[in-house]
């Protein structure tokens, strides 16, 4: 899962946007402290022109143009050329003069330039910078006008597109809830209280239930001179109110602060939210999100998984390349992390070297090849640090359960225990705890070895048959076993638990069909051709190993999908039928009876 900030979150940034700000003016002195304050507040490229023919040249020449900042008084045009010549070129423009001339404003105003500003006043050079960037993200940033007027809904309409924003356009309420709904980039609305069917303030206060304050801007506009309309749309979710006519630059000014205070609000929702180190929202952020997000997984039953990674050696890393080296690689797992994770899970930066992952909806086996995967990840990192090249490794906690009451506080408390013992082990590993049963790395297996994904079993692979549950179980343990080997590079090693494995688990088919068959099983011939179409291609493994090739990942791979869907499938749907069978025969359990003799010629 990608991590971004509130802004890139308020926009679509898939398409890079023109950057580059054309500067035309005669004045050096004003031309150098107007293009030192963008490039070096915005970070946006100014590009400076002392003449229309200049300007002509290098518009000519290259694209990705943004926005126009020039002059009136140039060497080579009057004011009404300077206007026309942009305008032709349909550039936004806002026009820089030095001398306030009111006839002058309103006929520059009247075109389609999109600002006038007096150069030689105390924080012009702040207002520009400020417009410049204001107008740069409004193109990141929809707008809705809801107006069942044409004339009205497209003036509105048209000025919002000159100020730089998308714009959305509805005849009346229901298209306007409708367009909130279908277009998550709008972040202001434009509404007309006098409409037919939903008026305006009806309209503000159903969009509320859709939409927060901070999330969307509404201003309500109408001609109406009822003093209790402005209240009335304040108290009903409107950010603010503009009585028509209103004047464009007043509209502007509007907008722009509505737009703005959204903009704050996202800021301080960062600063609160998300680690400023590594971007990854942060604790709080993450106990609030999910609190929200478990009652849904305990509504569907849906199992989840929570992990507690953290760097091994973190104070090593900072004692011996220092604390900015310590910084990039936090920087660099939460970039493994966020990459790794989908877009349902949740992240965040716990403190320190820690940090925290739930995913909903994964069952305990695909949870553990998953983190097995995002250890591997980040072992295989390779951080510059200038000096050196940063290599690490983390420890990974996991609790798998479907959530109950206080479940959030079980699955971290969990997590972080197998954490504990995930460092006290070695380091470089996985301990996982899934419903009763806790799997880690064996004793014997030596730090700087590889972690591995243990396989679980979990409480709704039990038929109900403890000596199948058991022989299940068996399974399990064995193909772990096969990893372990694997991950020796022993071949020898590796062969015999291979052997092993293929030997039980055809007892355990033979013995599970005589159970079977004895138990009346009407559909034990299906069940019977299930298990020989899977010895068959298990046997093809098996030559392929002798042959020299290494299956042991894919072997152990498609067992466990294998052993956990037919016992999900084929085995729960037998295990009512055998346990009446065996029930009826309770006196047998002794080691004479008939259960112990078939378990003796099966498995010795």
């Amino acid at each position: 899962m990608p991590v971004l900030s509130q802004a890139a979150l308020d926009g679509d940034l898939t398409d890079p946007l023109p950057q580059r700000i054309l500067l035309v003016e005669n004045s050096r002195a004003f031309t150098g402290m107007l293009r030192e304050a963008i490039e070096q507040r915005l970070e946006l490229p100014v590009v400076v022109a002392s003449s229309l023919a200049e300007a002509d040249r290098l518009l000519t020449a290259e694209d990705g143009w943004f926005l126009v900042l020039t002059g009136l008084v140039l060497a080579d045009g009057d004011r009404d050329a300077v206007v026309e010549f942009f305008l032709k070129r349909n550039l936004p423009t806002v026009v820089v003069s030095g001398v306030y001339d009111e006839d002058l404003r309103k006929r520059v105003l009247q075109q389609q330039i999109i600002d006038y500003v007096l150069k030689n006043t105390p924080g012009s050079i702040d207002y520009l910078v400020w417009l410049v960037q204001r107008l740069e993200r409004n193109r990141r940033i929809a707008a809705l006008v809801v107006d069942d007027s044409p004339s009205a809904r497209g003036y509105a309409a048209a000025l919002l597109r000159m100020y730089g924003h998308e714009v959305y356009e509805a005849a009346d309420g229901s298209e306007g809830l409708a367009a909130i709904e279908a277009h998550p980039a709008i972040r202001l609305a434009v509404v007309d209280q006098e409409m037919p069917g939903m008026q305006g303030v009806e309209f503000t206060r159903r969009l509320r239930t859709l939409r927060s304050r901070d999330k969307v801007a509404v201003i309500g506009i109408s001609g109406n001179t009822d003093a209790s309309l402005i209240p009335r749309f304040l108290k009903n979710g409107a950010n603010d109110f503009l009585r028509k006519p209103f004047s464009r630059e007043e509209f502007f000014c509007r907008v722009s602060q509505n737009v703005d205070q959204l903009e704050l609000i996202g800021t301080l929702q960062d600063l609160a939210t998300r680690d400023f180190l590594t971007g990854l929202p942060n604790r709080r952020c993450f106990l609030e999100q999910s609190q929200r997000q478990l009652p849904q997984l305990q509504l569907h039953g849906q199992c989840v998984a929570v992990a507690m990674i953290d760097i091994d050696h973190f104070k090593h890393i900072n004692d011996t390349h220092g604390h900015e080296a310590g910084d990039d690689a936090l920087r660099a797992v939460a970039r493994a992390v966020g990459d790794h994770a989908r877009s349902q899970d949740l992240i965040a930066r716990f403190g320190g070297e820690e940090f925290c992952l739930l995913v909903p909806d994964m069952e305990q086996d695909e949870a553990l090849l998953y983190f097995e995967e995002l250890r591997q990840r980040i072992a295989a990192l390779e951080v510059d640090i200038g000096s050196a090249t940063l290599r690490m490794t983390v420890s990974i906690g996991l609790c798998c359960l479907r959530p109950q009451r206080d479940a959030l506080h079980r699955l971290i408390s969990e997590a972080d225990r197998q954490l504990y013992l995930a460092k006290a082990g070695g380091r470089n590993r996985i301990n996982a705890a899934c419903g009763r049963h806790l799997y880690s790395r064996p004793r014997h297996q030596h730090e700087g070895e590889p972690g591995m994904a243990l396989l679980v079993w979990q409480d709704d692979l039990n038929i109900g048959i403890d000596v199948i549950d058991q022989q299940h179980r068996r399974i399990v343990e064995m193909l772990n076993h096969l990893h372990m080997a694997q991950t020796s590079l022993q071949r020898a090693a590796v062969g015999e638990v291979i052997d092993e494995v293929v030997d039980y688990t055809m007892s355990h088919f033979a013995f599970e069909e005589e159970l079977m068959e004895e138990a009346g099983y009407p559909f034990c011939a299906a069940h019977k051709r299930v298990h020989e179409i899977f010895i068959k291609r298990v046997a093809e493994y098996r030559l392929r190993f002798q042959a020299g090739e290494d299956i042991s990942d894919e072997l152990r791979t498609m067992l466990s999908r294998w052993l956990f869907n037919h016992i999900r499938g084929d085995d729960q749907a037998y295990a009512e039928q055998v346990k009446q069978h065996l029930n009826q025969f309770a006196r047998e359990h002794q080691s004479g009876g008939w259960l112990g003799r078939t378990l003796k010629r099966f498995f010795g």
